[in-house]
């Protein structure tokens, strides 16, 4: 590895505190960059105000940073202080009731890795901070050692996580299939492999509830739109350009464009592609006219 590079990625890690995973997932990704110039922005200005920092106590906090790169900074520290899966559980419904006002929204983490848990809760906070009024019913496991609540039947083991959309709404179901290792080689994998634009439990917990802010005819017609628009300004049909520009996994369906839209925007900040943009500001735009 060159050195400065090697410099520049352990200043990085030390002054993000990040776990031992992390910061052999960030060198794994960015050890082979010929150069410091090759290092991501947000990589090389660890000591600009503008780039990650660490995050000493709650005091610290800042619920709407998108900075391209906070995903790596870890859980706010409500969630890092819970011991396990039913502290971590009680504490996303306070963080939920703190930034929607309802006291209804059941969180269920049985099965999951406390780690896991964590990250998962982190992701669904940020995103609902982001838009508070498209607000969770419930959040569930099903799978080995999950409690039930969920029949096995409606969830394909293959799946990461699910989120309910028509009468089912604002119900997520989070997998328990996998254990912790291969879940997160198997989110990493995704993201390597441009399948997703999510990489890790955060990303796909923001990513599942993108699915809620599209799940609405208006949205869907709109991010169609914009899309194709996009699309047509480079002579490209819509379902390729949204593979190439943000992930296979987009061109699949109008709601999963949404989803990894929603997604690329709260991971990446203004590193995100401006399609991703575009798609976000229609979605913004419904979710103001539909909450007021």
């Amino acid at each position: 590895m060159d050195a400065a590079v090697s410099r520049t990625l352990g200043r990085f890690i030390a002054s993000l505190n990040l776990s031992r995973q992390t910061a052999q997932e960030l060198v794994g990704r960015f050890g082979d960059a010929a150069s410091v110039n090759d290092l991501p922005e947000w990589v090389r200005e660890t000591d600009d105000e503008s780039g990650p920092t660490a995050i000493r106590s709650s005091a610290d906090w800042e619920p709407h940073r998108y900075t391209h790169g906070w995903h790596l900074i870890g859980v706010r520290p409500a969630l890092a202080d819970a011991k396990n899966l039913d502290e971590i559980a009680t504490t996303t419904e306070s963080e939920l009731e703190r930034i929607t006002g309802r006291t209804d929204i059941p969180v269920h983490f049985d099965g999951l890795h406390p780690a896991v848990a964590r990250e998962y809760a982190e992701g669904l906070l940020r995103a609902q901070e982001a838009f508070p009024k498209d607000h969770l019913r419930s959040v569930m496991t099903v799978g080995p050692g999950s409690s039930g609540r969920v029949p096995a039947d409606r969830f394909d083991p293959n799946w990461f996580a699910l989120a309910g959309l028509g009468a089912d709404h604002g119900h997520l179901m989070l997998g328990t299939h996998r254990a912790e290792p291969e879940l997160r080689a198997d989110m990493a994998r995704n993201l390597a492999e441009h399948y997703s634009v999510a990489g890790d439990p955060t990303g796909t917990a923001i990513h599942e509830f993108g699915h809620f802010l599209a799940d609405d005819p208006q949205t869907l017609h709109d991010i169609n739109q914009v899309v194709t628009d996009h699309a047509m300004s480079d002579a490209e049909d819509a379902v390729p350009y949204a593979m190439r520009h943000i992930s296979v996994n987009a061109g699949a369906t109008l709601d999963e464009l949404g989803a990894e839209a929603f997604a690329d925007v709260m991971l990446n900040g203004t590193a995100a592609n401006p399609l991703s943009h575009a798609i976000v500001d229609a979605i913004r735009a419904n979710y103001e006219r539909v909450n007021p």
